[in-house]
């Protein structure tokens, strides 16, 4: 069986500072928002993915050059300061090496629809505390996340979701909006949790390597050196919310946010 990842998690939890960390492990290639998946899914040809993990280890056994999300030579770890790709030459020693992709939005939204069709590839999937998430979304370009209106989305989802969906992105006011967008993901990756290796961003940020030691152990991969992953601080962005908007995401978010590990109420003050 050939070791295939899909990264997903909410949008702005770390997923491209843990895509690039594990390409920093020999033998790993790990391809941050390859453009095969929206296509897919646009196509709603979901087998597309499982056929561009197969092209992609073709090619990077023939040592042909492949698009990443790089820049100035290094794996972007945050796509908010830099969002570009450029192509290069994954080096892997043998044909057993572990081709990850990662997509946050329409991966999640599908899960059970990778699942059926990649039941052999191990998916993790990013949480992070909805008020420094939604924060965070105020806090970026992305006009999707910013405006908590992903409508692409609607296009790549099944009727049931669609509907759900499109009455989350009409919702007034954008506070409502982005909380049920946060509840949303959150429910998809709660639903789904029982073949899901759930990872925190504050932990993830914080101890890198031992946060990431179960997916190495399960993937077979070289443990990740924690000498070499100096320990960071979580980025706050909960001061970007008034009191009355993280009252709003917690009642809206607060039951799914202790599912996934995470206390609201000691953050209303």
């Amino acid at each position: 069986m050939q070791r295939n990842l899909i990264i997903t998690g909410l949008p702005r939890s770390g997923t491209s500072f843990l895509c690039a960390k594990l390409n920093t492990i020999e033998n790993t290639v790990v391809l941050n928002e390859p453009v095969e998946i929206p296509n897919a899914f646009r196509a709603n040809s979901i087998q597309d993915v499982s056929l561009a993990f197969s092209q992609y280890r073709k090619e990077i056994n023939e040592k042909k050059p492949i698009p990443n999300k790089i820049k100035n030579g290094k794996f972007i770890e945050d796509t908010a300061e830099a969002d570009e790709r450029a192509m290069y030459i994954a080096e892997v020693k043998d044909d057993d090496f572990l081709l990850g992709m990662k997509n946050t939005l329409i991966i999640l939204s599908n899960l059970h629809r990778i699942r059926k069709a990649m039941p052999h590839t191990l998916l993790t999937a990013s949480v992070r505390h909805p008020y420094d998430t939604i924060g965070s979304w105020r806090n970026v370009s992305f006009a999707h996340m910013n405006t908590g209106q992903p409508k692409f989305l609607l296009n790549m989802v099944e009727a049931d979701v669609n509907r759900l969906l499109t009455r989350i992105i009409n919702l007034e006011p954008l506070i409502k909006r982005q909380a049920q967008l946060w509840n949303f993901l959150a429910k998809q990756i709660l639903r789904h949790r029982n073949f899901l290796q759930v990872i925190q961003y504050e932990k993830l940020v914080t101890n890198a390597a031992n946060t990431l030691a179960p997916v190495c152990d399960t993937l077979g991969l070289e443990r990740i050196d924690a000498s070499q992953v100096p320990s960071s601080k979580p980025r706050s962005r909960h001061n970007l919310l008034s009191k009355k908007e993280k009252a709003i995401i917690h009642t809206i978010c607060g039951e799914s946010a202790a599912r996934l590990g995470y206390e609201l109420k000691s953050h209303i003050i």
